[in-house]
């Protein structure tokens, strides 16, 4: 019985698999070669997506997808519900790696919760280029950008101030980068500049839009290490978030 269970339900994890392989294979013949790039992410992620279904049918782990806050009120709405004139001034954000979630702040007044996904290895720390983890810790905004190059960033993107110092200490700790690198860190971080991307530690992390939905909830772990929420989401509040903003990222 017990095998014939397991037997079962890995015949239906294919079954959602095939049908996730079928579609992202329609939506890559049918966008125009100039977005093909989007296609193929999109595709990519359909079939990870698949992928993670099928072991959670057979007693693997899974991460569920995860639903909009409850309370969907536009963003003037919102300050006016919680007593913050709009628009809102000194905007800081917590975002919250294990409920997927960002906390839009107005001074110490909780404004909005949003949804997001977060890179394909959403529990770990990031430590290393290409590790595919989201940084948790304190960063602040240093870069912002409308309609970047890059289609899967969406129509928003705010550079985070990764690697911060305590980045570049346990690095250098580990071997990683050297101590003129570490310095090189440190120094861009006290004058409240872009640190250095292309190190060990990687780089290129921010806030960013562009999140789907995959079987009608948001894909959650599809980023390199990026927080991305939806295009109508982020820019509903990117306008209100200064170069300088404080972003905290926790486990």
């Amino acid at each position: 019985m017990l095998v014939g269970g397991i037997f079962v339900r890995f015949k239906r994890g294919l079954i959602i698999a095939g049908l996730a392989f079928i579609v992202s294979v329609i939506i890559w013949l049918a966008i125009p070669s100039p977005t093909s790039n989007v296609a193929v992410h999109v595709a990519k992620v359909a079939l990870d997506e698949a992928g993670s279904r099928v072991a959670g049918e057979i007693g693997g782990k899974t991460m569920p997808p995860v639903e909009k806050p409850p309370e969907s009120i536009a963003l003037k709405e919102a300050c006016r519900k919680h007593g913050v004139s709009f628009p809102p001034q000194n905007i800081h954000i917590v975002v919250d790696k294990s409920e997927f979630r960002l906390y839009l702040y107005s001074g110490s007044k909780l404004i909005k919760i949003y949804p997001v996904s977060l890179g394909s290895n959403p529990v770990d720390d990031k430590v290393r280029q290409g590790d595919r983890c989201t940084p948790e810790g304190e960063f602040y905004i240093c870069q912002k950008a409308e309609n970047p190059e890059k289609a899967f960033l969406g129509s928003r993107w705010m550079r985070l101030s990764y690697p911060n110092k305590e980045d570049a200490a346990r690095g250098l700790a580990g071997g990683l980068i050297d101590r003129s690198t570490a310095r090189d860190i440190n120094k861009a971080i006290d004058e409240r500049k872009t640190p250095p991307q292309n190190t060990p530690l990687g780089g290129g992390i921010g806030i960013h839009g562009g999140s789907f939905d995959c079987f009608g909830k948001m894909v959650v772990t599809w980023t390199a290490g990026c927080i991305a929420l939806y295009d109508h989401d982020i820019e509903e509040f990117y306008d209100y978030v200064e170069v300088g903003a404080r972003v905290v990222v926790r486990k």
